[in-house]
This record gives structure tokens, C-alpha cells and sequence, in this order.
């Protein structure tokens, strides 16, 4: 929060441990407005496309030329022209640092054209796209072409502002980060094509000066013609290093996805779940509708054997002894009928009033009753707990959401409050590539359910 002049709410944040030392540890943390990225994800989610990362362009910049340039040692800037901003990258040994600088940008050149030449904007794109060069400096002589010389003296004064912004960088990064001078410079960006660019940096900061190629390690496809491969290098070194990304790991890997989308995204996860357990309570419910209707049966069946049997036995009085045998037998089954119903009604109510106490993100994977003995009812055989066997997602779970959702459990009145009756049996810690965590947990009952005969 204190590196974040916005609410932390209000932003999109990551970070990344970039190592250190015994007293201090290096870490990388980018955050942005929550409402800017959001308006990036939602055009791209109203394309139907999936997203999946949201990538840092230093920093995806930065995985792709540490994969391409890995033999470079010393300190490497990395010098990304854009058409709003610039963006410094230092690249030494583990290190990553980044500036961000509003000058020397393509937009600026063409803004200093319509100046100049009192031109609309599509105008002076179109004169910079054809004349726009890095003018020579000093006892050289000028372009004989007048428009020409007056373009390319432009765009020199625009790239003299970013030298001198590019010095102070490199003397902040050597003095305040301890780094040292760079030995290099890379140069990427759709305005760093501008003729003479390389040259003019390698004349004014004294290193020597080469264009990225960001596939110089990378086998290209038969699909892609290498004319539009070399096009278009210059502008490609981000969408390569997030590539990389899904192939392998990489020095740096953030994540920008907004908190909406990791919603939507864990809603898609889950859809199959919601299915199958709306399945489920289908199947219950044809279960019990099937139970009932075969209940109807038996008793249809049973009516149908006692009418004859009565009727018989009204008018033979010598078997009455065999008919009241009969009542009692059948008195015997609807009781035990109306013990097993009241069975399975209490278990019900037990397992919606668990279901009811689990938050979101919870499921259970078994329910298995405990039996015991009651001593107040001259030992009859009863169920006094169960024990309750689920799972939650770890990103629903926290350090207390298994011990809220006992002591939940302890405050109903069908469980016991006793820790020695209701408590957790086990709640291992998830592995580092785990999605959910178990646990078990055994909640003894305040009025036990007595097992039918």
C-alpha cells in the first residue's frame, strides 16, 4: 500500500522476487488501475477470445531477450521507442530495471512535423513514414533534399531530449542500484526503424548499437514469410516474450488479470460441479419419487390380501386367532416403517443443516455415521456423530476457514459445542501445485439418532 499512490482496491497488482541478500530481498511489483485494464480485457472477451495473461510490456520485452540474448554478459539497455512513451530496460546478470520516459516517441516526432510544416496529423504521419531520418550532427554535411533536411533535423532534436534522458537513467542505475554502464544497446520499438537511429545513439552514448531480433532463437513457421518477419521484429519483442511464457518458465512472470476475470474464470472452473450436483439432486428426487411409488404399490398390495382375509374371517369365527396374529403382524411392519421414515428425516435435516453452514467453495466428499451406545436408554444402539470428509478450493480457503466452519457446526443446535465431540481430525496443508484442500472433521450429534431394529 505504500508504494501504490491509489486505494489498494482500486488496482490491479503483482509482484515478483527478484532475490537479494541476507538483509534485504529484491522484489519487482507492478500494479494499475483496475478500471484501465478492465477496459482492455472487456474488448478483448467481447471478441469471444479467452484470456489468459495480462503481461507487462518491460517485462515481457525483458523475457524475450534474455531468451534470445542469453550470451550477452555486462550490463544490456534495451531501448523500446513507442509512439506515446519509451521504456528503458537494464538487463545485468538477475537484475531487471525499467524506466519509463515520455519523450523521444513517435507521436512527439510527428506533433514537432505538424509544427513545422503546419501540417494536419495524417499529413505528417505520412512525411515521417517516408522522410523521417536521424539528421547528422556536427561538420556533416546536409541533405540536398530541403524537406528532407527539415524532417531529419526534427526528429534529431526529439532524440537529443531522449539522450539526454537516457544519460540520467544510465548514471541513476549505475549510482542508486549498482549497476554498471551498459556495453550495448538494443533497439526495439516502431519508431527506433526511423533511418540512422543506431547510429545517432552509438555516436552520442559511445557503445556499440544493434536492432533486436526477437526471433533470433526461435524457428519460424513455413507459414510466415520472412518479408513480414522483418517488417515487423521491431514492434514483436512483447508478443515473443509472452509467448514464451506457455513453453517454458521465465526470469519474470506476472499476471495483470483483473479480479473480474479471475471471477469468471473460477465460475468456469466450477461449472462442472454446479452440473453435477444439480444432477445429483435430480436423482435424488426420482429416487424418492420411485421409493413412494413403490410404497403405494406394497400397501395396494397389502389392502388387497387383508380384504379377502377379513371378509373370510367374519364369516369363520374359529379363525379369529389367526386373524388378530395377522393384525399384529402388520402393526409390527408400519411401526418399523414409521421408525425407518423418521430415520431418514432426521438425516436429512442433519445434512441440510451442514449444507447450510459451508461457505462458498466447499464441498463434501463423504458422510459416514458414528454408532455408539445409549446409556440412558438401557444401551440401545444409536448414531451419535458423523464424520464428514470434504474439500474447498484454495483460493476460497483461508488460515481459519475450516476452523470457522467447525465452530459454525459447534453453535447449531442438532451438534454438540464439546471440542472433544466436534472437532477437526485432519487438514493437511495443499502441495504448491494442489487446488484444493481436504480435510475431515468429526461433529458428534446433541440428540442422537437411534438405529432402527
Amino acid at each position: 500500500q505504500q508504494n501504490v499512490p491509489f486505494p489498494i482496491n482500486e488496482v490491479v497488482w503483482d509482484y515478483q522476487l527478484m532475490g537479494g541478500s541476507e538483509d534485504e530481498l529484491n522484489v519487482v511489483l507492478v500494479a494499475m488501475k483496475s478500471e484501465l485494464i478492465e477496459s482492455i480485457t472487456d474488448c478483448i472477451s467481447a471478441l469471444n477470445l479467452t484470456l489468459e495473461i495480462v503481461d507487462v510490456a518491460p517485462m515481457a520485452l525483458y523475457n524475450a531477450v534474455r531468451y534470445n540474448y542469453g550470451d550477452f554478459d555486462g550490463c544490456t539497455l534495451v531501448m523500446d521507442l513507442g509512439a506515446r512513451s519509451t521504456n528503458l530496460i537494464f538487463l545485468e546478470e538477475n537484475r531487471f530495471f525499467s524506466r519509463n520516459l515520455p519523450v523521444g516517441t513517435g507521436n512527439a516526432i510527428t506533433q514537432q512535423i505538424m509544427k513545422e510544416f503546419e501540417l494536419p496529423f495524417e499529413a505528417a504521419e505520412e512525411l515521417k513514414l517516408t522522410h523521417a531520418s536521424v539528421a547528422f550532427g556536427g561538420a556533416y554535411e546536409d541533405y540536398s533534399d530541403k524537406v528532407l533536411s527539415r524532417v531529419s533535423k526534427t526528429v534529431r532534436n526529439a532524440m537529443t531530449r531522449l539522450h539526454v534522458e537516457v544519460e540520467r537513467s544510465m548514471n541513476f542505475y549505475r549510482t542508486q542500484q549498482g549497476g554498471t554502464l551498459p556495453k550495448r544497446i538494443l533497439l526495439a520499438g516502431g519508431t527506433s526503424v526511423i533511418q540512422r537511429m543506431d547510429e545517432f545513439f552509438k555516436e552520442k552514448l559511445k557503445v556499440d548499437v544493434y536492432y533486436i531480433n526477437p526471433f533470433r532463437n526461435i524457428v519460424i513457421g513455413d507459414k510466415v514469410a520472412d518479408e513480414d518477419v522483418l517488417q515487423n521484429a521491431q514492434i514483436m519483442g512483447e508478443t515473443v516474450g509472452v509467448a514464451l511464457r506457455y513453453v517454458m518458465p521465465c526470469p519474470l512472470e506476472v499476471n495483470m488479470l483483473p479480479a473480474k476475470v479471475i471471477a469468471e474464470k473460477n465460475f468456469e472452473r466450477k461449472k462442472p460441479f454446479f452440473i453435477i450436483g444439480g444432477l445429483g439432486l435430480i436423482f435424488v428426487a426420482i429416487c424418492w419419487i420411485l421409493y413412494f411409488f413403490r410404497m403405494g404399490q406394497l400397501v395396494d398390495e397389502r389392502i388387497d390380501i387383508i380384504k379377502p382375509e377379513v371378509q373370510r374371517l367374519a364369516a369363520v369365527e374359529q379363525q379369529l386367532s389367526r386373524v388378530e396374529n395377522d393384525k399384529k403382524l402388520l402393526i409390527d411392519d408400519a411401526e418399523t416403517l414409521t421408525a425407518l421414515i423418521a430415520t431418514k428425516t432426521a438425516w436429512a435435516e442433519v445434512i441440510n443443516e451442514i449444507h447450510s453452514r459451508m461457505p462458498d467453495g466447499m464441498w463434501l466428499m463423504t458422510f459416514k455415521p458414528q454408532q455408539g451406545m445409549l446409556q440412558d436408554r438401557a444401551y440401545v444402539e444409536a448414531y451419535t456423530g458423523i464424520e464428514v470428509r470434504g474439500m474447498i478450493f484454495n483460493d476460497k480457503a483461508t488460515e481459519r476457514t475450516i476452523r470457522d466452519f467447525r465452530d459454525s457446526l459447534k453453535s447449531s443446535e442438532f451438534f454438540k459445542e464439546d471440542a472433544n465431540e466436534t472437532k477437526i481430525t485432519l487438514s493437511p496443508l495443499p502441495g504448491p501445485n494442489d487446488y484444493v484442500r481436504e480435510f475431515t472433521i468429526e461433529v458428534g450429534l446433541e440428540n442422537p439418532i437411534v438405529k432402527p431394529k
